[in-house]
């Protein structure tokens, strides 16, 4: 009969392993991303084009950018309201005046 290993000491220094291989892998990304492209919780964020405006969301494509600048005040309001109430939460910051 052949002889079996004994799992218990295999699996931890598998694990073990397997962390540092994570650790490693996690510290390459941070180093790899340029300096204030990250965003919140870490996220790595598009970069902007140089020279753009300011107030410009850079997670938008010129197509959405060009689709939300035709609405007006009012239409752009109801369609945040729809989208919010899909997600079932309301506007933390409505408008003034409504």
């Amino acid at each position: 009969m052949p002889r079996r290993k004994k799992i218990g000491v295999s699996v931890p220094a598998a694990l073990a392993a397997v962390s540092a291989s994570l650790d490693q892998l996690m510290q390459a990304i941070a180093a790899s991303v340029p300096a204030g492209v990250v965003g919140k919780g870490g996220k790595a964020l598009a970069v902007a084009a140089k020279g753009g405006k300011r107030g410009k969301n850079p997670l938008l494509s010129k197509k959405q950018r060009g689709v939300w600048a035709k609405y007006t005040p009012a239409q752009r309001e109801a369609r945040i309201r729809k989208m919010l109430a899909a997600r079932g939460v309301k506007r933390k910051n409505p408008p003034k005046g409504k």
